[in-house]
């Protein structure tokens, strides 16, 4: 059943910044047959050298880019002793004088592989002995190439080779040869996985068998263009496997008697950045972290990954370390209060005190602040950070008004702040359990933010809010009243500005009215501000 060659040193060098991709047809056959994966130029030379002494030609050479412009080789040979040129990693200029060369000595392209170095365009190429006609483009914008399909058509020329390959900026590019032929052909280009998959099922049906395939990523997405024969051969294919899962299939479908139709390597950098991106936000403390929620997926551009939070956002590469940049954080005010009520109690002026808490994902921040003599109509204007440099995410605001009688003010503080902690500790626990790894995948619409701002509002924060924080704490006759609100229920703008402190300048975004019949009434006056200033996360 011929021969395989296998090694995995390649592959492992490939791994350690790059995700490696492979797509594969089979067809019926028990030629014999040899590869390697993702080998460096003088390896592959070697082996090259070696088995063309021994009766094998190229069936197929996939070179592919890693991080840091290394250029690695993926092959696969075939039992011959037909002649063979080739030419390795070469600018365009180099490759056509080549081509000129070996057209008039009677040699034709068998195999093409143009791909990008460092932002050029580099060409590895196989020719053959051959006299026959042959058309090519290099490089072509999609309507370009389609009016020079389209007028070839018509003059007798078929594709012979068809290699898609995206510029920096995700431009696609098409470089195609075409050989004289009247054979029917149906062609898809730069579409989604569940596009090529819908036409290929239906062109199966028909009689169409795949004659070219090449995957590639555009935006952190795989786009596929493939090109149809008429045939009813058999046909098995396997897309954007891991070498492991591309390695078992393999070895399965060669001892049945399958053998490589077409094998590419694709190089994505979209799972390596996304992977990256979710470590550093994990490394950051995840959905505790000062950068809040993810907004939606990780989104890719040229090789370079971008996750926006609530309050920052991460950039990473498939190589060096992700940039981790707090964009926004979120500060809570507490600005003071107006009594529309006494205690009824015959004391005299009163000694209200507040109690202002903020809970969100696993932090959570409690002050307090005591006043004497006030009388009903006063306004007291004192404004004080509650907390500062928080994440910006879907949390709770909540005041409890007390009057300094019987109770101890700092332990009335203490059960309220052990209160919040415990809900917060609640809120994170909760919130872990999402698939941030499925949410960070490029285009798996997902948004954590909108879904774990669900969980809280119906967790226990929201459960706090609604049953009320202190009431149940047994602060004997202390207690006046509380109010709770959710911040960032339904979005992460800025809170609007809802009037002035009466008689200030100081503008609140909330105002919590608590009347405590009997023990006085009060409105308290809250500003919830997000600061923009960008900084770098610190460990």
């Amino acid at each position: 059943m011929g021969q395989q060659h296998r090694d995995e040193v390649g592959e492992k060098t490939e791994m350690a910044n790059d995700e490696i991709r492979y797509s594969a047809v089979w067809r019926p056959s028990t030629e014999g047959e040899i590869q390697v994966y993702g080998w460096t130029y003088a390896d592959y030379r070697k082996k090259y050298d070696e088995l063309w002494k021994q009766g094998w030609r190229l069936k197929s050479l996939q070179p592919f880019v890693l991080s840091g412009d290394q250029v690695r080789y993926t092959a696969v040979w075939r039992q011959s002793t037909e002649g063979e040129i080739q030419l390795y990693d070469v600018p365009y200029e180099t490759f056509r004088a080549k081509y000129d060369e070996l057209w008039k000595q009677g040699w034709r392209l068998k195999l093409i592989q143009p791909y990008v170095v460092g932002g050029q365009v580099r060409y590895t190429a196989v020719w053959q002995p051959s006299t026959e006609g042959e058309t090519q483009v290099y490089g072509w914008t999609y309507a370009d190439f389609r009016k020079k399909y389209d007028e070839l058509w018509k003059q007798g020329w078929r594709l012979k080779a068809l290699q898609p390959f995206v510029l920096p900026g995700d431009q696609v590019r098409y470089t195609a040869v075409w050989r004289p032929s009247t054979d029917g052909e149906i062609q898809m280009y730069d579409v989604s996985y569940e596009t090529y998959r819908a036409k290929y099922d239906e062109l199966w049906k028909q009689g169409w068998r795949l004659k070219l395939l090449q995957p590639y990523v555009v935006g952190g997405h795989t786009r596929y263009t493939a090109v149809w024969r008429p045939a009813s051969t058999g046909e098995f294919q396997l897309y954007g496997a891991t070498y492991e899962q591309y390695r078992k299939r393999y070895d399965e479908l060669w001892q049945q008697g399958w053998r490589l139709q077409s094998l590419t390597a694709m190089v994505n950098r979209s799972d390596v950045v996304a992977r990256k991106a979710l470590e550093a936000y994990e490394r950051t403390g995840g959905v505790t972290s000062k950068l809040g929620l993810p907004t939606g997926a990780v989104s890719v551009t040229a090789g370079t990954g971008r996750w926006q939070m609530t309050g920052g956002h991460i950039t990473a590469g498939a190589s060096g370390d992700p940039e981790i940049i707090i964009d926004q954080h979120l500060r809570i005010w507490f600005l003071g209060f107006q009594c529309w009520g006494e205690s009824s109690e015959l004391s005299g002026s009163d000694e209200p005190y507040f109690i202002v808490s903020w809970g969100g994902l696993g932090r959570s921040a409690t002050q307090m602040f005591k006043f004497s003599d006030v009388d009903k109509n006063d306004v007291r204007s004192t404004p004080a950070v509650v907390t500062d440099f928080q994440p910006v995410v879907t949390s709770a605001l909540h005041v409890a008004v007390m009057e300094n009688d019987e109770g101890s003010p700092s332990e009335a503080r203490k059960k309220v702040d052990a209160a919040m902690q415990k809900a917060a500790a609640a809120a994170a626990q909760g919130a872990a359990i999402y698939d941030m790894a499925s949410a960070a995948a490029p285009g798996s619409g997902l948004t954590p933010a909108a879904a774990i701002a669900g969980m809280v509002v119906g967790g226990p924060i929201g459960s706090l809010i609604a049953g009320g924080l202190v009431e149940g704490l047994g602060l004997a006759d202390d207690y006046v009243g509380e109010h709770g609100e959710t911040l960032f229920a339904k979005g992460y703008a800025q809170p609007p500005v809802q009037g002035m402190v009466p008689g200030t300048n100081e503008p609140y975004t909330h105002k919590f009215w608590i009347d405590g019949k009997g023990e006085g009434k009060y409105d308290v006056f809250l500003r919830a501000e997000i600061v923009n200033q960008p900084r770098p996360w610190v460990e």
